[in-house]
């Protein structure tokens, strides 16, 4: 996997000095969930102002970063979450890890701890509660 090399002084100088300390705050209260990463591209959460977490994608192409945050900010350089995130990977790198393929994560899962992972993951998206059960008959209906 190719080395991506951004620096904390790259990050401030892409920032106001007002998101990059909000954004460092951020970093040290753990904010920043979910991280992962594909390639040249980092994507994870981070908790703000909303209930659910901002979406962070960013993609590093040579010297260039492409940046995506689903927060509002709109005045000029990186925002505090795109902060946070990319401190988070200058000192955190090693927890941006490739994710398997379903099939191979779930590949070593009995049937006990299958029926464990499932039910974990309806309890915390209700929603999945329909794919399930619309699987299962169809499934069945085969």
């Amino acid at each position: 996997m190719k080395k991506i090399n951004v620096t904390e002084e790259d990050i401030q100088d892409l920032s106001s000095d007002k998101s990059f300390e909000r954004g460092e705050e951020l970093y040290q209260c753990g904010a920043i969930s979910g991280r992962y990463r594909r390639g040249n591209t980092i994507y994870g959460k981070c908790e703000g102002s909303e209930i659910t977490p901002y979406d962070i994608e960013v993609n590093f192409d040579g010297d260039e970063m492409d940046t995506y945050c689903s927060c509002p900010y709109d005045w000029g350089g990186l925002c505090k979450h795109l902060v946070a995130f990319l401190l988070t990977f200058v000192f955190e790198e090693e927890n941006f890890i490739e994710p398997l393929d379903i099939p191979t994560l779930l590949e070593p899962l009995d049937r006990e701890n299958m029926i464990v992972l499932i039910s974990k993951l309806v309890k915390v998206y209700p929603d999945m509660q329909y794919w399930v059960q619309k699987f299962i008959k169809d499934h069945l209906k085969n």
